[in-house]
């Protein structure tokens, strides 16, 4: 059994932080002192980790006055790949099984679904996310109002009991339209429910 998570390995707390909040800043310039503050970084520090970043193409510096503007560059090769891994590890996908902790036991699956489980999301796009149990929409928004807040981003909950899942599953279009796309598990796995 690992003993590290997979990400932890693969890039430093501090490298995990900026990239969690560049990418959720989708294309919009952060400024040194606001991503020292969102970081929770030293401003010395934060920079010599966005020399490298920058270094090696994953993160764009842009001057605005005599401001230092960073952003994720989305033209770096690896960019789709860093992407999910981010959102799905240290991004908007951890955050909200974080949050949903307290419903576990009464959730049988949930996941997200739409642009974020595509990688297609801009800095307007809200998280959409199904969820199947015995959880009402006041539990779950109760749960992730938190969250949402800290993402900066309207997540957008739908609930169905198990029953109701199964039964609607094969009939909804709605429902067997997102079961068909893409996803990102958070609890359970794609046969649950």
């Amino acid at each position: 059994m690992p003993t590290k998570s997979l990400i932890d390995s693969l890039l430093p707390k501090s490298r995990q932080r900026i990239l969690k909040e560049l990418f959720l800043g989708e294309g919009r310039g952060i400024h040194l002192r606001e991503l020292a503050r969102r970081t929770g970084m030293h401003p010395k520090t934060l920079q010599v980790e966005l020399r490298n970043l920058v270094g090696v193409g994953v993160v764009l510096e842009e001057r605005s006055g005599n401001q230092k503007l960073y952003m994720i560059n989305d033209n770096c090769p690896l960019y789709p790949d860093l992407k999910m891994v981010i959102i799905k590890t240290v991004g908007a996908a951890d955050e909200i099984i974080k949050a949903l902790k307290p419903l576990t036991g009464r959730i049988h699956k949930a996941y997200i679904y739409g642009s974020f489980a595509r990688g297609t999301y801009d800095s307007e796009s809200d998280i959409d996310i199904l969820l199947v149990g015995d959880v009402t929409l006041k539990d779950v928004i109760g749960a992730i109002s938190d969250t949402a807040y800290m993402l900066r981003r309207v997540i957008n909950p739908t609930t169905f009991t198990v029953k109701e899942y199964n039964k609607k599953r094969n009939e909804d279009g709605f429902l067997k339209a997102i079961e068909d796309g893409e996803k990102i598990m958070l609890i359970g796995d794609e046969n649950d429910a």
